[in-house]
C-alpha cells in the first residue's frame, strides 16, 4: 500500500512538472514568435536592395553568415565574397554557416534555422526550471526560466539570424547535462558520455570560438563538484577522453585554416577583437587619461582614436614588413605586448569596461539598439542612442517639456532596468552564503561559469553577449532570493513563538 502511495505521488510530481514545462515552452515560445513578428514588420517598411537580405537576417554579423550560407551552398566554398573569385573566409568558424546551410537547404530559406533557435530557446526555459526545481519549489523555479524566456533581447537574437541564442541553449543543454544528470557519471558508459561531452564542446566552439577554453575549465570545475564521489584515476581517464572528443571535432577545421592561412587557429575573430577593439579602447583611454581627457566623447577622443588607429595600423605593417604572412597573424602579438607593457592598468581597464555585461538593460537594448535602426530605415522616429542624460538636462534648458518628458520615461527604463541587474546580481552573489555544501559548490561552478564568459567579453561587452550566462545568473540569483526568505521567514517565526 505505501509503494503505491509513494508511486502515485511520484506520478503526481512528475505530471506537475511536466504541466508547468508545457506551459514554459508555450509562453515563451509565443512570446519569441511575437518579437519575431514585431520585428520582421518593420523590416517589410524599408526599401530593400537587390542584394539585401529580409529579416530574420540583419545588417550586422548576421548578413555575414547569410552569405557565407549562400556561397556554401552554391558552390561548396566558405566565403562571405560577395562576387568571383570567392575569398576563402577564415574570421569566422564554421558551425554556424554549416548549421544555417543544413536548414537552408531543407526549406530553401532562413525561416527553418529561426523556428529552431526559438524553440531551443524555449527548451531552455524549461531546463532552468528542471535545474531550478533541484534546490527550490516548483514556484521559485518557474522565475528564472520566465524572466530568462520574455527577455526581449533574448526572444530577439533567437528569432534573428544570430548565433546568441544557439549558442547559449547549446551551452546550457552541455553544462546541465554534464553537471546535474547523474547517468553520465554512475553508469558504465560514463566514459562514451564524456566522449560525447567533448564532441559537443567542440561543435560548440565552432559555432563561437570564446567556449574553447571550457575544455579547461569544465574538467576543472567537474572535480571540484563531484571530487569525493570518484576516484582520481576516473577523473584522468574521463577528463582524456572529454580532450580527445573535443579535438576530433576541431582538428580538421584547424588543418583546413592551416591549409588556407598558414596559420593554426578556429579564427581570427577572438585575435581582431584583442588588438582593435580592446587594446584599442584600452590606449585611447590611457591617452586620453594622460592628456587630461575626462571622457570618450568628441573632437579630443575623436583625434586621439584617429591617432590610435594610424599606430596600429603602422604596428602591423611593421611587423608584416620584419616577419611577413598574413595581416591577422598579427594582431594577437601586437595587442599582447601592449597589454603586457602594463598589465596592471589593462587588467583595470578589462574589470571596469566588464560592467555593462552585468548592469546592460535588455528592453533599452532592444528598444534602442535593436528596434531603433529599423525604424530609420523605415523612415520612423526612433529614441537616442546618445546619453540620455546629457539630452534630459539639454532638454531642460531649451524648454522642451513635452519631449523631455518623453525622455524622462525613457531614462525611468534605463533606472529600473540597472537596479533589477543589480538585484540579479547581489542576489546571486548571496547564493555563496549557502550552508549545504553541495549546493554552496554548485554555486561556485555557476559563478565560475558566469566569469568566464564575462571576462573574455571584457570591453565589448553589452546586453547580447551576456545571453549565454543568464542562465546561470538567474538560477543562482533565485537561489540568492530563496536563501534570504527562508532567512526572514525563520526571523519571523522565532519573533512569534517568544
Amino acid at each position: 500500500m505505501r509503494f503505491c502511495m509513494v508511486n502515485v505521488a511520484t506520478v503526481t510530481a512528475h505530471l506537475r512538472t511536466l504541466h508547468i514545462g508545457a506551459f514554459l515552452f508555450l509562453v515563451t515560445l509565443l512570446f519569441q514568435v511575437g518579437i519575431y513578428h514585431q520585428v520582421d514588420a518593420l523590416d517589410r517598411e524599408r526599401k530593400q536592395s537587390a542584394t539585401e537580405y529580409r529579416f530574420p537576417v540583419v545588417p550586422s554579423d548576421s548578413s555575414d553568415y547569410a552569405r557565407l550560407t549562400d556561397n556554401l551552398l552554391l558552390y561548396k566554398t566558405f566565403s562571405t565574397s560577395a562576387e568571383m573569385p570567392l575569398v576563402p573566409e577564415i574570421h569566422w568558424p564554421i558551425g554556424y554557416p554549416f548549421f544555417l546551410s543544413v536548414t537552408k537547404f531543407l526549406s530553401g530559406g532562413f525561416l527553418l534555422a529561426s523556428v529552431i533557435q526559438m524553440i531551443l530557446t524555449s527548451l531552455t526555459a524549461v531546463g532552468i526550471f528542471i535545474v531550478a526545481k533541484q534546490w527550490m519549489n516548483r514556484g521559485l523555479a518557474m522565475a528564472p526560466a520566465l524572466l530568462y524566456g520574455l527577455d526581449p533581447s533574448v526572444a530577439y537574437y533567437s528569432a534573428s539570424i544570430h548565433t546568441d541564442g544557439l549558442f547559449a541553449a547549446l551551452c546550457f543543454f552541455l553544462v546541465a547535462t554534464i553537471f546535474f544528470y547523474p547517468p553520465a557519471r554512475q553508469s558504465r558508459q560514463s566514459l562514451w558520455w564524456f566522449l560525447g561531452f567533448g564532441m559537443a564542446l567542440g561543435c560548440l566552439t565552432l559555432l563561437r570560438p570564446i567556449s574553447q577554453f571550457l575544455v579547461v575549465g569544465i574538467p576543472v570545475l567537474y572535480v571540484f563538484l563531484w571530487w569525493k564521489s570518484q576516484t582520481p584515476s576516473f577523473y584522468v581517464r574521463h577528463t582524456a577522453v572529454f580532450v580527445v572528443g573535443f579535438a576530433l571535432v576541431i582538428t580538421p577545421w584547424l588543418v583546413r585554416n592551416y591549409h588556407v592561412s598558414g596559420a593554426v587557429m578556429l579564427a581570427d575573430v577572438g585575435a581582431k577583437n584583442l588588438l582593435l577593439y580592446n587594446t584599442r579602447y584600452f590606449l585611447i583611454d590611457q591617452r586620453l587619461s594622460e592628456s587630461g581627457g575626462v571622457g570618450t566623447q568628441g573632437y579630443a577622443a575623436s583625434s586621439v582614436a584617429n591617432e590610435v588607429d594610424a599606430q596600429l595600423a603602422a604596428d602591423v605593417q611593421a611587423r608584416m614588413e620584419e616577419f611577413g604572412g598574413a595581416e591577422f597573424t598579427h594582431y594577437g602579438p601586437i595587442a599582447l605586448s601592449y597589454i603586457l607593457h602594463d598589465p596592471i592598468r589593462y587588467t583595470w581597464f578589462h574589470l571596469i569596461n566588464t560592467t555593462p555585461y552585468f548592469f546592460a538593460g535588455s528592453v533599452r537594448h532592444y528598444t534602442v539598439s535593436v528596434l531603433g535602426p529599423f525604424k530609420e530605415r523605415a523612415g520612423m522616429s526612433v529614441p537616442s542612442h546618445t546619453n540620455i542624460a546629457n539630452q534630459l538636462a539639454s532638454l531642460l534648458r531649451q524648454g522642451n517639456l513635452r519631449t523631455f518628458t518623453k525622455e524622462l520615461g525613457g531614462l525611468s527604463t534605463v533606472l529600473i532596468e540597472i537596479a533589477y541587474r543589480l538585484l540579479v546580481l547581489l542576489f546571486a552573489l548571496v547564493a555563496l552564503s549557502s550552508r549545504d555544501t553541495l549546493r554552496l559548490k554548485v554555486t561556485v561552478v555557476l559563478l565560475a561559469l558566469v566569469g568566464y564568459f564575462a571576462i573574455l567579453s571584457g570591453p565589448v561587452s553589452f546586453t547580447r553577449y551576456r545571453i549565454v550566462s543568464e542562465p546561470y545568473l538567474l538560477i543562482l540569483a533565485t537561489l540568492g532570493f530563496a536563501i534570504i526568505l527562508t532567512f526572514f521567514q525563520s526571523v519571523i517565526s522565532k519573533y512569534k513563538t517568544k
